[in-house]
């Protein structure tokens, strides 16, 4: 079984690929950047394997998002759960 059956190509500007469920799983820019996406339950992650850095979304029952964070740290009332308060580029956002 192939890893990624469907493939959309946008005019050379991108590509799309899809699971065999039709989720979208991974995008190649037209210079060969990929960004992965995965599924598990009710989260779904975004990686851009250049940097490896990720995003992290939460949703509902209803299938809308309820969090991003970056998983850096997570803010809860203005406080960083690791007691760093300095982690500027963290970001967790309730929706």
């Amino acid at each position: 079984m192939q890893l990624y059956p469907y493939c959309i190509n946008y005019n050379h500007e991108k590509l799309e690929y899809y699971n065999a469920d039709g989720r979208l799983a991974k995008i190649v820019d037209r210079r060969g950047f990929e960004t992965l996406i995965s599924y598990a339950d009710d989260k779904l992650t975004v990686t851009d394997t250049v940097t490896g850095k990720s995003v992290y979304l939460e949703k509902n029952q209803d299938g809308k998002i309820i969090r991003v964070s970056d998983g850096i740290c997570l803010r809860q009332g203005g406080k960083c759960n690791t007691g760093d308060d300095t982690a500027r580029s963290s970001y967790n956002k309730e929706l």
